[in-house]
């Protein structure tokens, strides 16, 4: 053919492009390099635009002696072959048929490399700085880690930050360490613990890499990060970021393929999920999972009231996704089981504590299609009171504010002291378990008893006391005193169609 890059067939490998070190320098060579572990960076490429040219030349700048480098092509509708020999000639292409998604793509260097210490898996749009692989290999044997990320930072303004290595609370929930777009002051450039790097540029040793079996192969996009970091540190790797290494990142999923937002929310709920359920061992699942439902249930029922149907249908579909593989991920648990060499305890120490989620929750960044991006609160009760400055908006909050205190007045008596009798309201078991016990019994006591389902209410009490910690007095005062604000609230979003801003709290305040 006539590009000067090697194209790969299925069969073959790249074992006999790395020396052996025991063999001695040849003639020109210095021993220096010779004697350099192997790299071999993966770069995974799907209809890549005109980044991509500056992230070859990135690869060809490296001053790392013993490195090579194959790109995958994943399915792209033009053969990048002539756009990778124009910048890296002594690069190795293997084309797919497909685009199987990134990991899936990146495994494909255990079928075809042999012989190498690294590999450094990339995005076919991040510009490595000319040190950056050998600042990570230094890094990776200085501190006996299998898994070190650069710092990675906007591709137009180096001097802005994207990510230097990520948290997760203990349902998987990112918690980044910087704020996107931060003013780079080399304030976060320590070498640290952390316990993800993001995938756009990871050093990962290669027999760390081959025992993990690689990426999930059924984490196809967003995520297989995260899930390969944590497995690692379940085999006992230690995962570091080096803020010495530099990479500039378009980020460009937005501009291309079958990816748009909604999907990749979608995805990032499944592969999240799915993570925790593999990762975690017996223990930790019986005491985080309860956790991680109770709070989907919460979203989920806040979503459907806040006209968000689609992130309650992403949340929903997500555990309905992972229960159709769920043999598939007994298998993957077992095949971890036999590399845990540390306990979960010990993989948590890296983990944020509380809820992520949650508080996303409550600085307003879940289900504006942005709940990756941490906005400071001070910008955002800026914002708030700039806002309530604002005439219509003023009269809106202070009428809501209004009818929640006369509610909650009228109501003192009841929610302070014992609760009356009410007809249409009995009495309620003193424990939610009764309650549940009588609707999984599938025997219907009333009368003389008949082999029927019991009223789907007694599920909806018992789950609802569940979540009040088994205070079932706490809830009938909520089913009680509820209605009075959900009436009004109801009202006015019957209204809120009008674009007026008066109609939706006259028509609370008449309906209250």
């Amino acid at each position: 053919m006539d590009a000067a890059v090697d194209l790969l067939d299925p069969d073959e490998s790249l074992d006999e492009r790395f020396e052996d070190p025991a063999a001695g320098p040849v003639d020109g060579e210095d021993a220096d390099d010779v004697v350099a572990p192997p790299v071999v960076a993966v770069v995974v490429a799907h209809d890549p635009g005109p980044w991509f040219t500056e992230a070859l030349e990135g690869l060809a700048a490296q001053d790392y002696p013993s490195f090579s480098v194959l790109v995958i092509d994943a399915g792209s509708s033009a053969d990048v072959t002539n756009r990778v020999a124009a910048s890296l000639p002594s690069a190795f292409v293997r084309r797919l048929d497909a685009n199987p998604g990134f990991g899936v793509a990146a495994n494909e260097v255990l079928r075809v490399v042999e012989g190498a210490d690294f590999y450094l898996l990339c995005h076919d749009d991040v510009a490595l700085a000319p040190e950056a692989v050998r600042t990570l290999v230094e890094e990776a044997y200085r501190s006996n880690a299998g898994i070190v990320g650069p710092k990675l930072v906007q591709w137009d303004d180096p001097t802005r930050l994207l990510q230097v290595g990520l948290s997760v609370d203990k349902s998987g929930h990112e918690v980044p360490a910087v704020e996107r777009g931060e003013l780079d002051q080399e304030q976060h450039d320590s070498v640290r613990d952390v316990f993800c790097v993001p995938g756009g540029a990871t050093l990962v040793r290669a027999d760390l890499f081959a025992s993990l079996g690689g990426f999930d192969p059924a984490i196809e996009m967003v995520g297989e990060d995260l899930d390969l970091c944590w497995r690692a540190q379940v085999a006992g790797a230690r995962v570091l970021v080096a803020p010495a290494a530099v990479g500039r990142h378009v980020e460009a999923l937005d501009q291309r393929g079958p990816y748009p937002g909604a999907v990749r929310r979608r995805l990032r709920l499944q592969h999240r999920l799915r993570s925790v359920l593999v990762c975690y061992g017996p223990l930790h699942r019986v005491r985080v999972l309860p956790q991680v439902a109770l709070l989907a249930v919460a979203e989920v029922v806040y979503s459907m009231l806040a006209g968000r149907r689609s992130l309650a249908r992403d949340i929903v579909g997500s555990w309905r996704w992972n229960r159709s593989h769920r043999n598939d991920i007994r298998a993957a648990r077992r095949r971890l089981a036999t590399l845990r060499a540390v306990p979960d305890s010990e993989v948590r120490r890296l983990q944020s504590r509380g809820s992520a989620r949650f508080a996303a929750f409550v600085r307003g960044q879940i289900g504006g299609g942005n709940d990756d991006r941490v906005r400071s609160l001070t910008r955002s009760a800026t914002d708030l009171a700039g806002s309530l400055k604002k005439g219509p908006l003023r009269t809106t909050v202070v009428a809501w504010a209004l009818l929640v205190v006369v509610v909650l007045f009228g109501a003192r008596h009841y929610l302070i002291g014992a609760p009356p009798a009410l007809v249409d309201l009995p009495e309620l078991p003193t424990r939610p378990w009764p309650l549940l016990a009588e609707w999984l019994s599938g025997w219907r006591r009333t009368g003389l008893g008949s082999e029927a389902p019991q009223p789907t209410a007694y599920g909806l009490l018992g789950v609802g006391g569940t979540v009040l910690l088994g205070s079932m007095a706490v809830l009938r005062k909520l089913l009680v005193v509820a209605p009075l604000l959900l009436g009004p609230i109801g009202a006015a979003r019957l209204l809120r169609p009008t674009g007026s801003r008066r109609a939706p709290v006259l028509a609370a305040l008449v309906y209250a």
